[in-house]
């Protein structure tokens, strides 16, 4: 069961548990390794819990043939993220040696174990969502907070945790305090959860230290993006290829950081509000420039709108909207001319041609106003 922090897999794999406990020989048991980090960490978190005396040559064996001769039973590995690289050497031989257990890991981090079949935990959405956030809130709510019920849970994404803290936010602040909590990563804390779950910043933080410095890094940039993330984008910000950039993305979201759909990848907005206090100001900077940059080639195409290419660069230049104009003020406000006017161009042909041209009529005068255009650019 793989998936963030506070997304539910300890409590569904223990549901599991207890729905078939009774129709397995072997019966069903549940071991919490969220504080193991080494394999023989894995073996006397199991061990003290089966109350099983370990013998020094081989715990793993040992282990693998208790689990056998139970027969067919499930067992659960709660919380694997840390300790993922010791598991071919000790639940891979479990497997092996123990063929009638069935295994149910949950984790931040997917092991990407021979023969596993990985689920991913997803939230809860639409009317539920708001219907248990109602039940959590604790009180009716009146018709005119039902907008903004709705759009505390999308923005909450389904997240159990965020909602949890939200709901609690909510009671003392209201739902506007909620949104607002949720868009700056802080919902509060919930004493009563363990440290890795207290708070959405808890809970992150849990999920961040177990990255390289490379993903560390890599995670840190993502906040500049205001909208989807393409690899070939992400490439140009992170100063790789666009190769290696699907493959940071892809580790990230096994690490439940970032999510994937059709439209390409995304932050959680508690995780854009985490990652972005990342990276140093330094790094911040040279990753604005590289964003600016890229986005200011889509200006070179616009004489191609009305030609064979046309609908399809348009919907490149749509996607890429708010990306655009987020370039746009980061370059204005370092006085960077040349990107400033490209993004802005670029952004109001998409805005013209499809939408509304009024956030690019809002940021002329800010452009005109910079020192140093070239007649091409006052134009």
């Amino acid at each position: 069961l793989h998936g963030p922090g506070g997304m539910g897999k300890t409590r569904l794999s223990l549901e599991l548990a207890r729905a078939v406990q009774a129709k397995l020989p072997g019966g069903a048991w549940a071991f919490d390794l969220s504080g193991a980090r080494t394999a023989d960490e894995i073996c006397v978190a199991v061990a003290t819990a089966l109350a099983v005396r370990l013998e020094r040559r081989d715990p793993v064996l040992q282990l693998g043939r208790v689990f056998a001769s139970r027969g067919r039973a499930l067992v659960v590995l709660d919380n694997l993220e840390q300790c993922v690289e010791h598991l071919p050497g000790t639940l891979g031989e479990w497997l092996r040696l123990a063929p009638e257990t069935t295994f149910v890991g949950t984790t931040r981090v997917a092991p990407d174990l021979a023969g596993e079949h990985r689920i991913a935990v997803g939230g809860l959405v639409g009317s539920e969502a708001v219907a248990l956030l109602r039940t959590r809130l604790g009180r009716a709510r009146s018709p005119d907070e039902e907008a903004d019920a709705q759009a505390l849970c999308d923005a909450l994404a389904g997240w159990p945790l965020a909602r949890e803290l939200a709901a609690a936010r909510a009671s003392r602040g209201g739902l506007a305090a909620a949104r607002a909590a949720l868009a700056s990563g802080d919902l509060g804390e919930d004493p009563a959860r363990a440290e890795r779950q207290r708070s959405l910043a808890s809970c992150l933080r849990w999920s961040v230290d177990l990255l390289s410095p490379e993903h560390r890094d890599a995670l840190g940039t993502l906040p500049t993006f205001a909208g989807r993330i393409a690899p070939e984008a992400a490439a140009a910000v992170w100063e790789t290829d666009p190769a290696g950039a699907l493959e940071l993305l892809q580790e990230l979201v096994d690490a439940s950081l970032v999510a994937a759909d059709g439209s390409g990848y995304g932050l959680h907005p508690a995780v854009r509000a985490f990652a972005d206090t990342l990276p140093t100001p330094e790094r911040r900077e040279r990753a604005e420039r590289a964003h600016g940059r890229f986005f200011a080639q889509l200006a070179a195409g616009l004489d191609a709108l009305h030609g064979p290419q046309g609908p399809a660069r348009l919907q490149a230049l749509a996607d890429a909207a708010d990306d655009l104009l987020a370039a746009v003020r980061r370059a204005v406000a370092r006085g960077d001319a040349g990107v400033a006017c490209d993004c802005l161009r670029a952004a109001w042909a998409a805005e013209d041609l499809g939408g509304d041209p009024a956030a690019g009529a809002a940021l002329a005068p800010a452009i005109a106003a910079l020192p140093g255009r070239t007649p091409a650019q006052r134009g």
